[in-house]
């Protein structure tokens, strides 16, 4: 990850209404993100020294400046180095000359309005490619974010998510991550980040997007006991992990995401993967026997 992961976000909130603050900051607060709040617009002058915030988020409901005429202002005082996003009732598109980078809803809901506003700041913060923005973003999100790592938070769904939802957020992440669009990142530290992302959402499409595999997988987020034996289940359910197994960053990835697909039951996934694993580390005994145990029990 870039250098700016080392630096705080910051981001600060303006509005009236001070239950809506406490809302957002309640989303916001974590490691690696410092949050400035007021119901008071006289105050965010303040904020600006001596390093001015990467994004500002004003309510629409603002009078005395309006929110229009503080974000002129705001955009003056930090030449532009600082997002301006307004906090709407309805969403409308950000008109051609606005100084705000986007609109958001005050009333969606707080995870989806800290992600948003996060991507925001990290976009903002780098003068990449848009490409490169959006994706960095997505990663770093994810990481400050702290998400444990269930199918559920990879696609960023509900865990009762329909199957269109299921759909629509497999198709934004992969075309996001695609390999083809990670070829052409400059920084390896984030390819291979955003590569292991794109495996992770991957497996996690191919279980969900299975009514029988979804419900086993649910079954073992519960905590019920396994309606399957053998080695390759005890394999993923070992508490080395199988990444250990190998030392060629392409070959541990592929063996992580084995190693998930082994805790959804999907046999055919982890094959797939460990034969990739062993192509980039053929004399790898752990993988060869893993393999050879996953072939003796179709």
């Amino acid at each position: 990850m870039s250098s700016n992961a080392f630096i705080p976000y910051r981001i600060g909130l303006v509005s009236p209404d001070a239950e809506l603050l406490a809302r957002l900051i309640q989303s916001l607060v974590r490691p690696g993100v410092v949050v400035d709040s007021t119901t008071d617009a006289r105050e965010v002058r303040g904020w600006f020294a001596p390093v001015p915030p990467d994004l500002i988020a004003l309510d629409e409901c603002l009078e005395r400046p309006s929110a229009f005429e503080l974000a002129a202002a705001l955009q003056k005082v930090s030449k532009g180095r600082t997002s301006l996003v307004v906090l709407t009732r309805e969403v409308t598109p950000v008109p051609e000359g606005s100084p705000f980078r986007a609109a958001l809803r005050r009333d969606v809901h707080a995870r989806v309005a800290s992600d948003r506003l996060l991507r925001a700041a990290a976009e903002s913060r780098t003068h990449e490619g848009f490409d490169d923005k959006e994706i960095r973003a997505e990663v770093e999100v994810r990481g400050l974010r702290g998400d444990e790592g269930t199918h559920y938070q990879t696609l960023d769904i509900a865990p009762n998510a329909p199957a269109d939802a299921i759909r629509r957020s497999y198709d934004r992440l992969s075309l996001l991550l695609h390999p083809d669009r990670l070829r052409h990142l400059r920084d390896d530290n984030l390819r291979d980040q955003a590569a292991a992302l794109y495996d992770r959402i991957q497996t996690a499409y191919e279980v969900l997007r299975n009514g029988t595999e979804r419900a086993r997988y649910n079954r073992e987020l519960r905590g019920d006991k396994p309606t399957s034996s053998g080695p390759f289940r005890n394999a993923a359910q070992a508490s080395i992990s199988m990444e250990e197994w190998a030392s060629d960053p392409a070959a541990r990835r592929a063996l992580k995401t084995a190693q998930q697909a082994l805790a959804a039951g999907d046999v055919t996934m982890a094959r797939t993967q460990l034969q990739f694993a062993l192509s980039r580390e053929p004399g790898n005994h752990s993988i060869q026997q893993r393999l050879t145990e996953l072939d003796a029990h179709r």
